[in-house]
């Protein structure tokens, strides 16, 4: 049972959540409430929810936090109408906050980290500005940062519609289950529907199992109709994108929690920062993008005729354009009206003898020493499974067979994750690259 309540005297009249345990309750609900004041007892962190003290009676142990003054993500969502409602911007920052909340459990507190075993959007507060904070680590485990994957082989608990599917078959929790967890509530977010409600009438099918199925034909059915004509197209192409690898099968698949934190950092900027845009904008014209002529040659004279490179297909001018068009500093290329592009197209697809090298010495050393194809500048500072991760996908992109060769997006993905590692290893001399 949970109370709100005003503590006084020393506490300043700080107002208070009380978490309590009662004596009658059952022996594994009396232990998981003893471990859970240890546990966020230990936590310091703006995105998490503060922990005030703990206080215990003949038949009772309470746990004390600071009330949150706007409620959960779960209480917004649900008694959201189109006088009151959260807008995207908000609920961006809900997630980003939530995510760095996440990440903090999962980057470790001393020797051992923390994953969260009933993420969901009833343990999201939200404080002041609606600055939101995890709560509620009851079923939480804790395990050693040293392990290479921290997983505990435990009955599977939490709450179903959360639940990431991988778990509830293996019984193992990682922290991807977490992330799994998080996308459940990235789509709460942008639906608008809580993962326990059903979107279809007379149509049992839950909130996520209705997302996969309009994903990827039917993805404006998934804006909630309040924030449709606000939501930036790119902003919102991101945030579900996102979402989606989030609740991938495949946990391989699923981003870390510091990929989703800079992917919805990214999202929040285009919303806040990037031109108006909304979901409407994918039906502009390329004629709306037309620029005239005289506007270009008095944005390249506001430079003084400033050039940034020229070649065989004409000048590439710096500019600063008016403000009609929001004073942007632009590269304006100029093409030549005869630039010998046709030729200089056929000259360069027979292949450069350069090229043909540098190809012939990966092939030649990728297995048996790879260490020679790192530029001797960098050799003493490259992390050896940032190097594995790197090479490995460039590898992939120049395969003969291109059935083979990577996308874009798994490009991007491994390169992160060779970004992430190189990072989070910068100081450990142990996994350098090593000449054999």
């Amino acid at each position: 049972m949970n109370f709100r309540g005003q503590l006084i005297d020393r506490c300043k009249d700080r107002e208070a959540f009380f978490k309590c345990c009662y004596s009658e309750h059952t022996a594994e609900k009396i232990i998981r409430i003893y471990e859970e004041i240890l546990l966020i007892s230990r936590f310091h962190h703006e995105n998490i929810t503060p922990f005030i003290g703990y206080g215990q009676a003949e038949d009772a142990t309470f746990l004390v936090l600071e009330y949150a003054i706007n409620g959960s993500l779960y209480g917004n969502l649900k008694y959201q109408y189109m006088e009151s409602y959260l807008t995207w911007a908000q609920r961006l920052r809900i997630c980003l906050g939530a995510a760095r909340g996440l990440k903090y459990l999962h980057s470790g507190i001393g020797e051992h980290r923390v994953i969260h075993g009933d993420f969901k959007s009833k343990n999201i507060l939200l404080y002041d500005n609606r600055e939101a904070k995890i709560c509620g680590f009851g079923k939480s485990i804790v395990v050693h940062r040293s392990y290479p994957v921290p997983n505990v082989h435990k009955e599977a608990q939490g709450s179903k519609y959360y639940m990431d599917p991988v778990y509830r078959e293996s019984r193992i929790l990682r922290v991807e289950s977490n992330v799994y967890s998080f996308g459940v509530v990235l789509f709460e977010v942008l639906t608008g529907i809580l993962a326990c409600h059903h979107p279809v009438e007379d149509e049992h099918i839950s909130m996520i199992n209705w997302v996969r199925r309009l994903y990827n034909d039917e993805t404006d059915k998934l804006v909630d109709y309040r924030i449709r004509d606000e939501i930036d197209a790119r902003s919102l192409h991101m945030f579900k994108h996102l979402a989606y690898k989030c609740i991938s099968f495949n946990m391989k698949d699923r981003p870390s929690m510091n990929q989703v934190i800079k992917r919805l950092e990214e999202a929040l900027y285009i919303q806040t920062h990037g031109a108006a845009s909304t979901v409407a904008r994918k039906y502009q014209k390329l004629e709306d993008f037309r620029i005239p002529l005289k506007d270009i040659n008095l944005a390249i004279e506001a430079k003084g005729q400033e050039t940034l490179g020229e070649g065989g297909f004409g000048v590439v001018y710096k500019g600063q354009l008016s403000e009609h068009w929001q004073n942007r500093t632009v590269a304006i290329k100029y093409q030549y009206p005869k630039s010998g592009h046709e030729e200089l197209y056929y000259r360069r697809s027979i292949g450069d003898s350069k090229d043909k090298l540098l190809l012939h010495l990966v092939r030649r050393y990728y297995d048996h020493k790879p260490e020679l194809l790192i530029d001797h500048l960098i050799e003493d500072e490259i992390d050896n499974r940032s190097f594995n991760v790197y090479r490995e996908v460039a590898y992939q992109c120049i395969s003969f067979n291109s059935k083979e060769r990577p996308t874009m997006e798994m490009i991007v993905n491994r390169v992160e994750e060779a970004l992430e590692l190189q990072v989070t290893n910068q100081g450990d001399l142990k996994q350098k690259v090593t000449k054999s």
